[in-house]
């Protein structure tokens, strides 16, 4: 044998080595099967995890496997979608990931529009010690009115908050004094419960110095008119764009082909708006416009969008409104009527 050749023989003789070594290890070693993805979304490092509706996947999550997110050090967003059985409790491990900014769900309950964790609130608890979060989210999924509470009283980071649920007084009073929140979002979905909001818990609007951005959710005043409301919500002295909801009943899921019954909005309700100095884009969803009930809205200056959407609108308003304020997006989206 050459030198050469037995050089050969002892590389091939290490490298088979190698490969049995690597097989043994990795007979003994677990392999973990993660159910969260992580990857850039938007550039922030996401963890996140995509179910479905209605019913918990063989891989939901679990408590535990959200506290294992500890060990991704540079996590910026969570987005879980989907039907889970996490209780919220392992959020409180994450509470030292400094870049941690934003949390989103998405149908997070047992089922849609259910509660996100259970009634006990100590997810929320957990969840409240993330106090460097500045956006927490849900959609189809709501947080109780003593769950939303303690999330804006103990995140003082908190700049964005959908709660996905109504207006409550104690809501609205905790948010007016959450130091740095710009942009809060309420539920209008026919089956979410119904808030008890009273005037002196939309009062809390005018509190809200920082606050730009508002889905004001169905407006449904326990007291007072929605005019009242309405003037209540524009008293945000930083306002400039919010979503309300008119739609004048939604106690129980309406079926499809038969929209909800619309609330009359005429003078009255968009003078209210008009009280705003700061609003520019204003959406109105369930509205039946009466004739001139748009004239207010042509003369504030600081207006530059509206959107009509899902209710009636007469022709003759939609085109003095555009001829009121020629600089003026108008978008009417009129709600289907079946035929």
């Amino acid at each position: 044998m050459t030198h050469f050749q037995s050089r050969d023989a002892h590389a091939r003789s290490g490298l088979t080595m190698l490969v049995a070594f690597c097989a043994c290890v990795a007979a003994t070693t677990p392999v973990l099967a993660h159910p969260f993805t992580i990857a850039d979304d938007r550039g922030m490092l996401t963890a996140s995890w995509k179910g479905e509706a209605g019913k918990i996947a063989d891989n939901a999550p679990t408590d535990a496997d959200v506290a294992a997110l500890a060990d991704v050090k540079d996590l910026e967003k969570i987005v879980i979608g989907g039907c889970t059985a996490i209780r919220g409790t392992g959020f409180a491990a994450l509470e030292n990931l400094p870049k941690l900014r934003v949390i989103s769900f998405n149908g997070c309950g047992p089922r849609q529009f259910s509660e996100l964790f259970d009634a006990d609130l100590e997810g929320y608890a957990a969840l409240a010690k993330l106090r460097q979060v500045r956006e927490v989210s849900c959609g189809h999924v709501r947080l109780p009115v003593e769950g939303a509470v303690m999330l804006l009283t103990r995140m003082p980071a908190l700049e964005t908050f959908n709660p996905g649920t109504y207006a409550d007084d104690a809501i609205l009073a905790a948010a007016a004094k959450a130091p740095n929140l710009k942009s809060l979002g309420f539920g209008h979905w026919p089956t979410v419960p119904k808030a008890q909001a009273t005037m002196a818990g939309v009062a809390h609007y005018a509190e809200m110095k920082k606050l730009t951005n508002l889905s004001a959710g169905q407006l449904r005043p326990a007291d007072g008119s929605v005019a009242d409301w309405v003037a209540a919500i524009m008293a945000a002295p930083a306002l400039s764009s919010t979503r309300v909801q008119l739609n004048a009943k939604t106690d129980t899921e309406v079926p499809p082909g038969h929209p909800q019954e619309l609330c009359s909005a005429g003078a009255a309700e968009f003078a209210a708006v008009a009280t705003s100095q700061s609003l520019e884009r204003l959406i109105v969803n369930g509205a039946s416009v009466q004739v001139g009930g748009l004239a207010p809205l042509g003369k504030m200056p600081s207006l530059k969008f509206i959107a009509l959407e899902q209710g009636e609108v007469p022709a003759e308003e939609e085109t003095a409104l555009k001829a009121a304020n020629a600089a003026l997006q108008v978008i009417v989206r009129p709600i289907p009527r079946p035929k």
